[in-house]
């Protein structure tokens, strides 16, 4: 009786899960029926180069506090894009709430954040993998499974999570995204596919090098940088990026803001 009492109760806990997420998302962007799978063992599949020169730049930009955890995926998960996002999610709030993570902090006194551990973080990554559900109903997670699963590790461990739509158009609503990270709030990232950029810069130009990653992919937002060139006193060019936490060996990099074409939603995350 005691073991049926316990099963009704889980079916219960999670019809009311997907009620408070169906409701969050009511008049706002829902979640994407794509399923999201992983780069664990695929390099980007074209890389090319551009340089800018300038004779002068400016930037602004902006992160997170001590920006996120840079986990990666776990060899032994297939197709655990998910989890992994949603560990780096967890990681983050820890800081706030040391329960998230139980007998472990997420970061050092500095407030800067640890690199995975060999127990807690793989324990993190295997709880959030089951409880979204990869690899049930198809390979890799579809967003509202992801959703799901980061929501209920977050309420069994007595605290809620809530989940704001920034998404427009392929891409993230610029303002919105901005208003996020200045108010210390990840970016749950849902990628059709990810042109992830990364930056070196020498005397008078930057080299902006393109890896392009074709198929879904989830990742976490947590900055933004605006770069200004100008030649000569007049501006040529503004190059708008999200700062990402990809999960992946290239474990952090960039996605330009004016690329319409990869997002499939993008949610800002709070845990309270």
């Amino acid at each position: 009786m005691k073991t049926l009492f316990k099963t009704c109760a889980s079916f219960a806990l999670a019809a009311l899960l997907f009620l408070c997420i169906t409701i969050c998302f009511t008049g706002a962007a829902k979640p994407s029926a794509n399923r999201y799978s992983a780069y664990a063992t695929i390099t980007a599949v074209n890389v090319s180069t551009e340089q800018i020169y300038y004779t002068d730049k400016s930037e602004s930009k902006n992160s997170t506090v001590k920006e996120v955890p840079f986990y990666t995926q776990i060899a032994s998960l297939s197709n655990s894009c998910g989890a992994t996002a949603g560990a780096i999610i967890v990681g983050f709030y820890d800081k706030y709430f040391e329960e998230l993570v139980p007998d472990y902090q997420t970061a050092l006194p500095t407030g800067k954040y640890k690199n995975a551990d060999t127990v807690y973080i793989p324990k993190l990554m295997s709880e959030l993998y089951t409880l979204m559900r990869t690899n049930v109903d198809g390979g890799g997670v579809s967003a509202v499974d992801c959703i799901a699963g980061l929501d209920r590790y977050v309420y069994d461990r007595g605290h809620a999570a809530s989940y704001t739509s920034i998404y427009y158009a392929g891409s993230v609503d610029e303002s919105p995204f901005m208003s996020a990270i200045d108010e210390n709030r990840p970016v749950l990232l849902f990628c059709r596919n990810m042109n992830l950029i990364t930056l070196s810069s020498s005397n008078g130009y930057d080299t902006v090098t393109y890896n392009s990653y074709v198929g879904s992919h989830v990742a976490v937002g947590y900055g933004y940088r605006y770069i200004d060139y100008y030649s000569n006193g007049s501006l040529v060019r503004t190059d708008k990026y999200i700062m990402v936490a990809t999960g992946l060996d290239i474990s952090k990099g960039y996605i330009k803001v004016t690329s319409y074409d990869w997002c499939d939603g993008a949610y800002a995350v709070s845990i309270k």
